[in-house]
C-alpha cells in the first residue's frame, strides 16, 4: 500500500496496462516535447502532485515515480537513500494513478526502458488500483497533566499517520513517554 500515491484515482475493473515512458520533470510542457504519452504510463523523477493535472492533459494514463527529495546538506543525491520510499500525495485528488519508486527501482527501471528500446522493444506496465475517496475517522493519542495555573500551557505534538517509524511512530512514542516522565515525577 505505501507504493500508492495517496489521491490516487482507481484504474478499471481489472487493471490497465501500457507502455511505459520516461520524463525528466513534467510538471512543465517543455517536458513533454518530442514525446507522446497520450495512453501510456509516465515514470518521472518528479512528485506527482506537480505533474499529475499536466500528464492527464497530455493524454497520459498513469504515473511511476522515483521522486526522492534532497538537500545538499545532508541528501545530496537520491541515491543517499537508495531503497527508501518517500510517502507522496496527489491533493486533494489525483487526475490520474501514481506509483512510487525507490530510488535504486527507477534506476533500474530506467535501464530496462533504455535496454529494450535499443532493441525496438516497449516496455509494458499493468497497474490495478482499487481507490475511493470516502469519509472516515481520523483517531489521535492525546494526553493531558493539570497544573497549578490554568490559564498556561504547553503543547507537545508529533507526526502518527505516515508511514516510517523514524519519523512518526517514534515521535508519538517519545511524547506519550514524556507524558508518562512528567506524571510519574509530579507524582513523586
Amino acid at each position: 500500500p505505501w507504493c500508492l500515491a495517496q489521491g490516487s484515482t482507481p484504474t478499471p475493473t481489472g487493471g490497465v496496462e501500457a507502455p511505459v515512458v520516461v520524463i525528466e520533470g513534467g510538471d512543465n510542457e517543455r517536458h513533454y516535447r518530442g514525446v507522446d504519452v497520450k495512453g501510456k504510463i509516465i515514470l518521472t523523477n518528479a512528485a506527482p502532485r506537480g505533474v499529475n493535472e499536466l500528464a492527464k492533459k497530455k493524454g497520459a494514463i498513469g504515473i511511476v515515480t522515483d521522486n526522492m527529495a534532497t538537500n545538499p546538506v545532508v541528501r545530496p543525491t537520491p541515491m543517499d537513500l537508495p531503497d527508501a520510499r518517500l510517502w507522496l500525495t496527489m491533493r486533494p485528488e489525483g487526475k490520474l494513478f501514481a506509483f512510487v519508486l525507490t530510488p535504486r527501482e527507477g534506476q533500474e527501471m530506467r535501464k530496462l526502458i533504455q535496454d529494450e528500446e535499443k532493441k525496438g522493444n516497449e516496455v509494458r506496465l499493468r497497474a490495478w488500483v482499487d481507490a475511493r475517496v470516502y469519509d472516515g475517522r481520523h483517531e489521535m493519542v492525546s494526553a493531558s497533566l493539570k497544573g497549578r495555573r490554568s490559564d498556561q500551557e504547553i503543547a507537545l505534538v508529533a507526526h502518527l499517520y505516515e508511514p516510517g517509524c523514524n519519523d512518526n511512530a517514534s515521535g508519538a512514542a517519545v511524547l506519550l513517554e514524556v507524558m508518562r516522565a512528567l506524571r510519574a515525577l509530579i507524582r513523586a
